[in-house]
């Protein structure tokens, strides 16, 4: 096999692999594993000489930064139930998987580029995925994702596939896609509508979306599709370009609406897509409201709680969730369950788990995504704000797709001016 198609395919195995959270091999998170290939890969080319720039240098820090704060938080903090493994497991992570690939991914030519080929592939995949699955429920009942995964495959990367509702007296399915989460899928769909060039796919990856109720994937790709509208005035592009996009959209508004109106199963999702949507401002749903103090939580615990060394360090990555459980005044006025209130958790939203688990520390990764946004293609920079916006509602910096996507855009050329010239890249 030549070498590039051979860093071809890894990437592609790390990229696909590394999007479907919830999969299992071995009692292994499949996740971590599909990173090995790429690793393995990188490590047989160590003769090669390859020099690191100021950011990559940057990640490296916020890498051991992270595993001191899972060092300390083992050594000080009163642990709940699977503190210790997931702090272990993560650390784990960072040093035998994530700071290898960090290392050595600038052998590989532009492995940007490579990563935005494998992604679209993988958010076309998982969007075609997710319509058979949507499809196949409303039109025979029939559970597409529970008939390959514990059928066909018994199990063997999991069997908790499929995520239902029951609202307004019918069981309701979220599809999920290649993932056990609907919003997980959304991160898969927002790196699709954001590197695709093509409308059928962002038309698709955002249909998918809808279907699948995630609410936070939702207002993502509808702000970046508010940001796309807004460069191209602003660049001021041929006006008939300009109409010709509108009248596109419209065509597609008028598709969906009719949609909406002749198919009971499609009206059905997106009524209670709505629903999801008004509870946010009723305060019905208590998982709802709690997601909605979070923020706000997280900066009290950090002021009033922690002491000064968790102040810088946090209580540790992956478990931020902890902090409001040993929070009397949190835990007292907030309702969380007993799972939470005896469990190690992680937070679903980016900024309370990065100031929980990491502290000010935490900073050094925001400085890096700020300084990588600055010297990126468009493309990417709509990558990096849709998973900024994502991560005000849900927990995305540290999953396994999003870390690998961060390590590959670190090796744009940031040191050589002429490089950026070249690779085109546009400063804010």
């Amino acid at each position: 096999m030549k070498k590039r198609t051979l860093i071809t395919t890894v990437m592609f195995i790390a990229v696909f692999g590394s999007s479907m959270t919830g999969a299992k091999l071995f009692g292994l998170s499949l996740n971590k594993i599909s990173l090995i290939p790429l690793e393995l890969v990188l490590l047989s080319q160590f003769a090669v000489k390859t020099r690191l720039n100021s950011r990559q240098c940057q990640m490296i820090s916020w890498y051991v930064l992270t595993v001191l704060s899972g060092i300390i938080g083992l050594f000080i903090y009163k642990p709940l139930i699977g503190f210790e493994n997931k702090i272990i497991l993560y650390i784990v992570q960072v040093l035998f998987i994530y700071i290898p690939i960090l290392l050595f991914i600038n052998v590989i030519d532009e492995p940007y580029e490579k990563f935005k080929v494998a992604i679209i592939k993988t958010a076309q995949i998982n969007a075609i995925w997710a319509m058979i699955q949507f499809f196949c429920w409303y039109g025979i009942r029939f559970d597409f994702n529970d008939f390959v995964f514990n059928f066909i495959l018994k199990g063997i990367l999991g069997t908790k596939w499929t995520a239902w509702n029951y609202e307004m007296g019918t069981l309701a399915i979220r599809i999920t896609g290649l993932n056990y989460d609907s919003a997980f899928l959304a991160i898969v769909l927002i790196f699709g509508f954001c590197l695709v060039k093509k409308k059928f796919w962002k038309f698709t990856f955002f249909i998918a979306c809808v279907l699948s109720m995630s609410r936070a994937g939702i207002v993502t790709i509808c702000t970046i599709q508010a940001m796309m509208l807004y460069g191209k005035v602003k660049n001021k592009l041929n006006v008939q370009k300009i109409i010709m996009g509108i009248g596109t959209s419209l065509f597609i508004i008028g598709v969906f609406v009719y949609a909406y109106i002749k198919i009971p199963s499609i009206q059905y999702q997106v009524d209670y897509t709505i629903h999801r949507f008004s509870s946010i401002i009723s305060r019905s749903d208590v998982g709802t409201s709690r997601h909605l103090s979070y923020i706000p939580l997280a900066f009290y615990v950090w002021f009033h709680d922690f002491s000064l060394i968790r102040k810088i360090f946090g209580i540790g990555p992956r478990v931020g969730g902890t902090a409001f459980a040993l929070s009397h005044s949190i835990s007292d006025s907030i309702h969380f369950s007993n799972y939470m209130m005896t469990n190690a958790w992680t937070v679903e939203c980016d900024i309370a788990e990065m100031i929980l688990g990491h502290g000010i520390s935490a900073l050094v990764l925001y400085a890096v995504l700020w300084k990588i946004l600055r010297t990126c293609k468009v493309e990417y920079k709509n990558c990096i704000i849709g998973l900024t916006i994502m991560g005000i509602m849900y927990n995305v910096l540290e999953t396994t797709i999003v870390q690998l996507f961060i390590i590959c855009l670190l090796s744009i050329p940031v040191d050589d001016k002429k490089a950026i010239q070249s690779y085109g890249a546009q400063v804010l």
